[in-house]
């Protein structure tokens, strides 16, 4: 799953990024974050990686990474999606 490393990035480096890539949506809007914390992104087998962009368009990119167990177990897949959800907090846009 591709982040942002909020805590890194300059406020208005990450509203930029993150209005950017709304345009590709249907809205075009962005109202903010679903922000959780990297310790609980990690829980349950899975891992936060940073990944800044190899092109240098975003060196606070991140990834937050399934278990192997997870890659052919859809059900798996939704209940850690569901637990990244059920861990996040919304921060609108600034």
């Amino acid at each position: 799953m591709s982040v942002d490393r909020l805590t890194h990035a300059p406020c208005d480096f990450a509203v930029a990024k993150a209005a950017e890539a709304a345009k590709a949506r249907p809205s075009g809007i962005f109202y903010g974050w679903a922000v959780v914390a990297a310790g609980k992104a990690a829980d349950n087998g899975r891992s936060v990686e940073a990944s800044p962009l190899p092109d240098g368009t975003n060196p606070y990119h991140a990834n937050i990474v399934l278990p192997e167990s997870a890659i052919a177990n859809r059900g798996a897949r939704i209940r850690h999606a569901q637990e990244l959800a059920d861990a996040s907090i919304w921060r609108l846009r600034p």
